[in-house]
């Protein structure tokens, strides 16, 4: 069956599906046919609106599920986005969120360019997700695209020397972060953030 172009859709139909690109949640309920709880629909709806979201919580309540739809709406919503996830280790990343992202694609309603284990390129090379271990902390500043999400995922087992990278690529462009995880260390910018800095957060 042959798709109508944008100039044959009903203008209401046309409004509707910007509405959709614009808000995560309904992303997340008409793009991938997820429904959320409140909690999931929070956090979205604060990535969408404030340059710095952290998220306390413990294993197992949905946490990397809303962060791989972030992921997956941030690359739809802005054509030269850009989304650089990253963990404690390479393998935390690859098994966890990368694995929600995985199986958040299989089950879209629009089909997807072909996912590499931890990358994905959306629209062109310009439009792209893809993983940076503690190690590459350096490679952070490479990126000052139109519009970066940052994804730290287990947040609190992530090296120092990372964090002073992300300062540094939001400095310039629209740059927002969201970092999650189990607080379990009370230290380090994690902790900071639901401490000293929560005005930021």
């Amino acid at each position: 069956m042959k798709m109508k172009s944008n100039h044959e859709l009903p203008a209401k139909q046309i409004s509707f599906m910007k509405g959709v690109m614009r808000d995560p949640v309904l992303f997340a309920n008409h793009v991938l046919s997820v429904s959320l709880w409140e909690r999931e629909a929070e956090i979205l709806q604060s990535i969408k609106d404030h340059r710095r979201t952290a998220v306390k919580a413990c294993h197992g309540v949905g946490k990397t599920f809303t962060l791989a739809i972030a992921t997956l709406w941030w690359l739809a919503r802005y054509r030269e986005g850009i989304v650089l996830t990253t963990s404690p280790t390479q393998r935390q990343v690859r098994t966890q969120l990368w694995s929600e992202i995985h199986r958040a694609v299989e089950r879209a309603r629009v089909p997807y360019p072909k996912l590499k284990t931890t990358e994905l390129k959306f629209r062109d090379d310009n439009n792209f997700a893809l993983v940076f271990s503690t190690n590459q902390a350096e490679n952070f500043q490479g990126y000052h695209g139109k519009q970066v999400l940052i994804i730290a995922d287990e947040a609190p087992g992530i090296e120092s020397g990372i964090w002073d990278a992300v300062a540094g690529t939001m400095a310039g462009g629209e740059v927002h972060i969201v970092m999650a995880g189990n607080p379990t260390v009370p230290s380090g910018a994690f902790f900071d953030a639901f401490t000293k800095e929560r005005g930021l957060w």
